[in-house]
């Protein structure tokens, strides 16, 4: 299970539901004569983007104010019978809020880890959010210990999808990774020959890829949002030794593995006498690794978050070439150096 993670204030963030399909959006403008002028919370297709769609968390402990990018004020949850249960409303930590805008986010488990229940609660009765086919709803209960007794579906969990986050930085602490499963691997097993009746020198070309997958495994810290990608270097094999190998960055999104195809090429000559058959075999080393790192984020506004982790990957490295002279039969005559 991943540690639960509130972004702080300064991070705006979309509320997504479960499928990925409806964010949490300021909504409609109206009148009543019990609230005046309002504007309502709404769900709107998450393919859409916009300030009404962001939020930032004002509070401590998980238990927050949603306070709306575009408009500035923050929700307020009713109960299923008000006649306008979600609406937008004044309010601030300091200057004091409602009770009915104070939202907690309640961490899922299992098949919901990384999510939440958003849930208000107040001294007469509890509401829990739910998203159903596109239209944001609340189930109400006259007490906090009947939350229990509502069955958990897929309709009360949400997800974060934060603003557009560039990369501060990105550190990997070799010191503490892991290599395993270290084998050969073999790019070609083929035969040059010398069908002449002179010694020939021949040449020998390689021209192969290796193809090996990694992925950057969320712990701690701010968790990429759903539909966010960012761009880091990734750790490399340089002369036996773990190192961070800036030639090569990868584009990934939370969750997702990533895939590298690496070029093998080598040119040289091989000399060989007159009737010899040359088995030339190429290879490289793989092996699996593991290694801790610090994802350091940055938004427009300049603020920065922290992403801990380890990163998995398949790494190949240290390109050998084994030249031999063979008779017909197979049988070895002699190593030949490659120059």
């Amino acid at each position: 299970m991943s540690e639960f993670y509130v972004p702080p204030s300064e991070i705006v963030t979309r509320i997504i539901d479960y499928p990925g399909q409806h964010v949490l959006s300021k909504g409609s403008n109206g009148h009543h004569d019990r609230y005046g002028n309002y504007t309502t919370v709404a769900l709107v297709a998450a393919s859409s983007d916009g300030d009404d769609q962001y939020w930032s968390l004002e509070g401590r402990g998980g238990t927050c104010l949603f306070r709306n990018k575009g408009m500035g004020k923050v929700i307020l949850v009713g109960s299923a019978n008000d006649p306008v249960p979600f609406f937008l409303a004044p309010g601030s930590l300091t200057s004091g809020a409602s009770a009915q805008s104070f939202i907690t986010l309640e961490p899922g488990t299992g098949q919901y880890d990384g999510y939440f229940r958003l849930i208000r609660v107040c001294s007469d009765n509890v509401g829990i959010l739910h998203s159903r086919s596109g239209r944001l709803e609340v189930v109400t209960l006259d007490s906090r210990d009947k939350i229990g007794s509502v069955p958990i579906s897929s309709e009360q969990y949400f997800q974060f999808d934060y603003e557009p986050m560039d990369v501060d930085s990105i550190e990997y602490n070799f010191k503490e990774s892991r290599r395993f499963n270290e084998r050969p691997h073999i790019l070609v097993d083929t035969y040059l020959s010398n069908d002449t009746g002179s010694d020939q020198t021949l040449t020998y070309e390689l021209n192969e890829k290796t193809s090996t997958t990694s992925k950057w495994d969320y712990k701690v810290g701010i968790k990429l949002g759903f539909s966010k990608k960012v761009k880091t270097g990734v750790p490399g094999v340089a002369q036996g030794e773990l190192t961070f190998d800036a030639s090569f960055t990868a584009e990934w999104s939370q969750g997702k593995s990533v895939t590298r195809e690496q070029a093998w090429k080598a040119t040289f000559p091989v000399k060989a006498r007159a009737g010899e058959r040359i088995r030339a075999k190429s290879s490289v080393w793989m092996g699996n690794v593991e290694v801790p790192y610090t994802l350091v984020l940055k938004n427009r506004a300049g603020h920065r978050v922290e992403q801990k982790g380890i990163w998995h990957g398949v790494l190949a490295w240290n390109l050998r070439h084994e030249l031999k002279a063979e008779k017909p039969d197979g049988t070895e005559i002699r190593m030949i150096p490659v120059e």
